[in-house]
């Protein structure tokens, strides 16, 4: 049996990226590692007659012969699935787009491109392979894109990222209903604050958790930093977030963890 998931807490990039890969790997179960976000879980749940994903507790780890893995090469994000890791008989293939760690998984395959989203690179795949893709798949890979990219306005951008969307737009992505799914709307000063939150950041690991520390300093004061730092955390795939941010001559200090 082979085996789809992705990191805890997954995002739309995390669900997206695999359901692309189940349509290379078309005899796959998708396994969430552990919690999927709110938004995700109810996403699921309206669309519950297209896509189904497991909980660990509902796969046959013996029955094991392969695992996929997207949107993170992290092994201490995998949840459960991390002991499958080095294991001879099953090969691990893994899709991601964050940078390099010192916890990255050594799988068989790896496919890593520094694109704003998994899904970007999956889709060209698709497209290059020509497997088809329904209306309701561009939208969702759409919807993982824009999230990722902050509605194609982060730094890490890439024209490839838009493309991607450009492509599933053709293929029928209603890209309307996409504000529905996520909260991807961010001001000038937003957009400042998290690509100096990502710019100046650091990665230590410590008790086997990633954790991600940044700073940044805004002459403007801008609400909801847990936003960015739940943000920060997931462009370095970590397990943990902290940063301190600099406004109207006070310091806050926001944490995340997944």
């Amino acid at each position: 049996m082979k085996v789809i998931t992705s990191h805890m807490g997954n995002d739309f990039d995390s669900l997206a990226s695999m359901v692309a890969v189940q349509k290379l790997y078309p005899d796959a179960i998708l396994s969430f590692s552990g919690s999927a976000s709110r938004t995700v879980r109810e996403f699921l749940k309206n669309h519950a007659n297209q896509w189904t994903v497991l909980t660990p507790r509902k796969v046959r780890f013996d029955e094991i012969t392969m695992l996929i893995v997207t949107d993170t090469r992290s092994r201490s994000r995998i949840g459960p699935f991390a002991a499958l890791l080095g294991k001879k008989d099953i090969p691990v293939h893994v899709y991601d787009h964050h940078p390099p760690s010192a916890d990255d998984i050594d799988g068989e395959f790896m496919a890593i491109e520094p694109l704003g989203a998994t899904t970007t690179m999956l889709v060209e795949i698709l497209l290059e392979k020509g497997i088809p893709i329904s209306s309701a798949e561009a939208t969702l890979f759409a919807t993982g894109i824009y999230e990722d990219t902050g509605g194609l306005t982060f730094g890490g951008t890439t024209t490839r990222d838009f493309n991607a969307v450009a492509r599933m737009k053709e293929m029928g992505a209603d890209l309307a209903n996409v504000p529905n799914f996520i909260e991807m709307t961010f001001s000038a000063p937003e957009r400042r604050i998290l690509d100096s939150l990502i710019e100046n950041s650091w990665v230590r690991f410590i008790n086997g958790a990633k954790a991600v520390f940044s700073a940044a300093e805004s002459p403007d004061y801008v609400d909801g930093l847990s936003l960015f730092v739940h943000r920060l955390r997931d462009y370095f795939d970590g397990d943990i977030a902290i940063a301190a941010v600099k406004m109207d001559n006070r310091t806050y200090l926001v944490g995340r963890s997944s």
